[in-house]
């Protein structure tokens, strides 16, 4: 193509160009009305949030938020996600989310300050331990460390390490139980708490489970059996399972005692069938019928090395010398093959009457 067409081709290509693009790019005013519509939407999901919070519906104002933050991420709409997330206890969310509104271009020295108190109450409750404590029954007294804290059921916050907790009621024993409190963490204690009279508690499982239980031969309950009150003294447990073997075991119990038993039930074996033990008398069976083969076998290859040895020193009949040492060889082969099977089909037999039996 001659350069001077080239030229004139170009310059109007490049303004059909230009006129496309600016044909594409959305004007000042519909950047402005699509930053208002956005701004709307952050507005309304807003207020639903703000709604869903007060109504108690965390989790929805909490998605509800994020919702907005995803339009604008505005250091505000991160800081009341962080008020709802520190009410569901989702300390390392709201620390993260108030850590974002302080790094926000938009934040207010208003804002700011809550933003730093929100950093600061979310990396103290990080380091706490939330501890949740109950009784059965409740209404029990807590000390802690020695020091009185209330009564159960008792939610609140512990200082990190090894931590004992005393309880006590009226007409019920003592209990202490120890815990390690580790930073951040959840600490979940639930205490039995047993009368001053009731003896003891017997806990059996066992295996198949489902099995009736008797105790002093009186039905108590199928297995697992948990907890069971009990008077102190000795005691006779019988675990009865259609099927299986009955177990019997003598218990003493003491005052305070609880007691953990298991029990494996062996099932009853009774009179067998003939389905039962078919296959050792197969085995057994088939172990006589190929040792006769073997006898027969093996009588063979001595009649072929008896007539080989009468023709040895004969060498007319060279030939058939050869032919009785061949059969020989090969019937004393396939006798010691068959009494080999023969030994094996017979231990198989007496081993399989022996589990059946």
């Amino acid at each position: 193509m001659p350069r001077s067409l080239t030229s004139t081709l170009r310059a109007p290509l490049l303004a059909l160009l230009a006129a496309l693009l600016v044909a594409r790019a959305p004007s000042p005013e519909a950047r402005a009305q699509s930053g208002a519509d956005v701004t709307a939407q952050a507005v309304a999901l807003n207020k639903r949030a703000q709604a869903a919070a007060q109504a108690g519906k965390f989790d929805e104002a909490a998605q509800l938020y994020r919702q907005a933050i995803a339009l604008i991420e505005h250091p505000d709409l991160l800081v009341r996600l962080a008020q709802v997330l520190t009410v569901q206890s989702d300390h390392k969310g709201a620390l993260s989310s108030c850590q974002r509104a302080l790094e926000s271009d938009l934040l207010t020295p208003q804002t700011e300050t809550v933003a730093r108190e929100c950093v600061q109450t979310a990396n103290a409750r990080l380091d706490e331990v939330t501890a949740v404590i109950d009784t059965n029954p409740t209404g029990a007294s807590i000390r802690l460390d020695g020091a009185p804290i209330g009564l159960t059921p008792w939610r609140g916050a512990l200082p990190p390490g090894r931590r004992q907790f005393d309880f006590e009621r009226e007409g019920y024993r003592p209990a202490t139980r120890l815990v390690d409190a580790v930073k951040g963490s959840k600490v979940n204690v639930r205490v039995l708490l047993l009368p001053n009279n009731i003896g003891g508690l017997i806990t059996l499982r066992s295996t198949p489970e489902g099995a009736n239980v008797l105790l002093d031969d009186e039905f108590i309950g199928q297995s697992p059996i948990l907890n069971f009150p009990t008077s102190a003294g000795p005691h006779t447990l019988k675990v009865v399972l259609p099927g299986y073997n009955p177990e019997q075991r003598p218990i003493v119990m003491s005052e305070g005692q609880s007691a953990e038993l298991s029990v494996f039930l062996n099932p009853e074996r009774g009179n067998l069938s003939a389905a039962d033990l078919w296959p050792a008398w197969a085995m057994m069976g088939a172990s006589g019928l190929v040792a006769a083969l073997g006898g027969l076998t093996g009588s063979q290859a001595l009649t072929a090395r008896n007539n080989a040895d009468r023709l040895a020193r004969n060498a007319v009949q060279y030939d058939q010398y050869k032919l009785h040492i061949n059969e020989m060889e090969t019937y004393r082969t396939l006798s010691d093959a068959l009494w080999v099977s023969s030994g094996v089909l017979l231990s198989g037999g007496l081993v399989w009457w022996i589990f059946a039996n």
